[in-house]
């Protein structure tokens, strides 16, 4: 059945414009591998907004919750929320409602979805869950998002609170019930409803219990992540045993597995535009350290088809190791990356 869901909420935003958009995208690519110079002739088709940098959990890997993220704390007003809207390209096909932070927090969370499907766009965010009440969620439900991600690392309050700190096991599980219940008070069957959970060392043994779990909530489809770390004395506290869930070939280094490509799809086929209108490279630059341009002083247009694009996705085929983003980055791992 997620299959099936997931192929309609596909196809039913699909038009030949986007559909031949993509196409360019991997054609130009493909040409620009070869080449080891970027040639931006398409438009990306997915990108995401971030609808606020605040947060109300304090994750030991995450710059938000460990006050480490260096660029300012805010939320996107509605309307330059709209704004950015308009400027999008008519061949984006996927926005994701997340980049940091906590997005149920916006107090317009609700209409910026709504304002997104009336685009006919297929819409994404991931959630900690502890906002969702059950009016908020049935407001997400009625403007229409296509799926959200609930991260709950944890079968128990004990373990889950071990890597969202500050957190409420019952709160998370209640917003992801709120959801599935409004989805069924209002007959229908969106948002997809992903239970994500990170792997870590402290509740790799819930694996089988997080499956039982996410089924009893009604849950569309689990996934289970590797957990990409950036302190090596939480990763020697917290990184899992189980091989299947190592991010890492050298822990101590922090070392990927797997041979890095100097090449990067995700690249060519989206971008990230920060709260406060800073467009970057992709969600792995948390602090828009290699920002692009800003759309509050640019079109997107302008931004996307800029030397500095061009620029930093040329860099990526000849000298990605200089790109510090990218070595903590599974993308690259991929031969099509």
């Amino acid at each position: 059945m997620t299959l099936t869901l997931e192929t309609w909420a596909i196809l039913r935003v699909l038009s030949f414009n986007r559909m031949a958009n993509a196409f360019k995208a991997v054609f130009f690519y493909t040409l620009s591998r070869i080449l080891k110079k970027a040639i931006l002739k398409h438009q990306p088709f997915a990108i995401s907004i971030e609808p606020t940098s605040i947060c109300n959990l304090k994750c030991p890997e995450c710059p938000t919750g460990t006050n480490t993220l260096k660029r300012p704390r805010g939320k996107i007003s509605l309307s330059e929320y709209q704004n950015i809207l308009n400027q999008l390209p008519k061949e984006l096909t996927y926005l994701n409602l997340y980049i940091q932070g906590e997005p149920t927090m916006h107090p317009d969370f609700p209409e910026m979805i709504k304002l997104a499907n009336q685009k006919k766009l297929y819409t994404s965010t991931s959630t900690n869950g502890h906002f969702i009440t059950p009016t908020l969620a049935r407001k997400i439900v009625q403007a229409g998002l296509t799926r959200i991600i609930f991260s709950i690392d944890g079968t128990t309050q004990d373990s889950y609170e071990k890597y969202r700190s500050g957190g409420q096991l019952s709160k998370a599980i209640s917003g992801l019930k709120n959801i599935t219940e409004a989805k069924a008070d209002l007959q229908n069957h969106y948002p997809i409803v992903i239970f994500q959970f990170l792997v870590f060392k402290h509740n790799e043994h819930q694996i089988k219990a997080a499956r039982k779990m996410a089924s009893e909530l009604s849950a569309n489809k689990i996934e289970f992540k590797t957990a990409q770390f950036n302190n090596y004395t939480y990763t020697n506290v917290a990184a899992p045993t189980l091989n299947k869930y190592k991010r890492y070939e050298d822990i101590h280094k922090l070392k990927l597995k797997g041979k890095q490509h100097n090449a990067c799809w995700r690249q060519w086929h989206s971008t990230v535009i920060t709260w406060d209108g800073k467009v970057a490279p992709c969600c792995f630059d948390k602090d828009a350290d290699y920002e692009l341009g800003n759309i509050q002083s640019k079109t997107f247009s302008k931004i996307w088809k800029s030397d500095n694009n061009q620029r930093f996705k040329s860099t990526i085929f000849s000298h990605k190791k200089t790109i510090d983003i990218c070595q903590n980055c599974p993308e690259g791992r991929r031969f099509w990356s």
